[in-house]
């Protein structure tokens, strides 16, 4: 038996993959979906959704999948606060949903130094830490 092999690529639009799977075995593409949701899920905490965008053909040696990553509630919510106005004005910032992404190890407090907001990392390993802030509030995604 000869092990299947596997391969990334970028997707033309956002932040979606293009996986591209290799085998001798026919059939199998369902078990990869399964396995691909499995692994995103429980290592990376992310659901995905994943299709086949191209099967094995005569023009094509290996099957490919779209992997789309699915917008969870916390994304939504955050992504309402990206056009918040502040005094009038609309300032140029990133969504805190993509800070938490970048900072997973980042504190923030208030102006009396009371703890508002905790990375997912820093929850991870110190939930203690983070406790009495609001679940929205500690990134955990």
């Amino acid at each position: 038996m000869r092990a299947p092999s596997f391969r990334c690529t970028d997707a033309e639009k956002g932040n979606n993959l293009i996986l591209h799977y290799y085998s001798e075995r026919e059939g199998l593409q369902d078990i990869v979906i399964g396995i691909i949701k499995t692994v995103a899920q429980q290592i990376h905490g992310t659901e995905i959704e994943m299709k086949v965008i191209q099967p094995k053909s005569e023009e094509c040696d290996h099957i490919k999948f779209l992997i789309e990553e699915k917008e969870s509630e916390e994304e939504a919510f955050y992504e309402d606060l990206d056009g918040f106005e502040e005094n009038g004005t609309q300032e140029t910032r990133i969504s805190p949903y993509t800070f938490c992404k970048a900072f997973p190890f980042h504190l923030m407090f208030d102006k009396d130094l009371m703890l508002t907001q905790c990375g997912n990392a820093i929850y991870r390993v110190l939930p203690q830490v983070c406790i009495g802030i609001q679940s929205h509030d500690r990134c955990p995604f």
